[in-house]
């Protein structure tokens, strides 16, 4: 399903974030807060001052 929004998104250059909190029922299994953190990236860029630091020493 969610593949299926991104491609959509792509080709219609639209925010996945907003096409699958509209389906309802992505909506039913995953709670908006859940959601949220699936889409931020805080986790992925967390320990970029640190590796950037490793490689630039």
């Amino acid at each position: 399903m969610v593949q299926g929004y991104a491609k959509k998104c792509f080709a219609e250059n639209l925010d996945l974030f907003d096409v699958i909190q509209s389906d309802r029922y992505i909506m039913s299994k995953i709670p908006i807060k859940k959601l949220k953190s699936i889409f931020s990236y805080s986790k992925h860029f967390k320990n970029v001052n640190l590796i950037f630091r490793r490689v630039f020493k």
